[in-house]
């Protein structure tokens, strides 16, 4: 079962973490503030990506937020750096992929 530590770190903070690293990289690309038209969307996407991770990898999420429950956050990030590197890259890239795409169609 999660625990409301658990809920928040898979539903809340990660989110957050992946809104923050796609307008990061945008903004590292334009050299501008990050552009508020995308906001929403970009939330969306994060929202519906955390929602649905649950099933589509139930055995890492499962091994991350439930059997290591009662760790600390930054002790889940020390076991399972695999996983926080990959979303961090993949928020990475979505920011720069969104950005790019919008650049070619100016």
């Amino acid at each position: 079962m999660l625990t409301l530590k658990n809920r928040l770190i898979a539903f809340i903070i990660m989110p957050c973490w992946a809104v923050f690293l796609t307008f990061f990289s945008e903004s590292l690309i334009l050299w501008t503030w990050p552009d508020l038209d995308r906001f929403p969307s970009i939330i969306a996407l994060a929202l519906t990506v955390y929602i649905a991770y649950p099933f589509f990898s139930k055995e890492r999420f499962e091994a991350i937020f439930i059997k290591d429950s009662n760790l600390s956050f930054l002790r889940k990030i020390r076991r399972h750096k695999s996983f926080f590197i990959e979303q961090t890259l993949l928020w990475l890239f979505v920011g720069t992929a969104s950005t790019l795409a919008s650049l070619v169609h100016l």
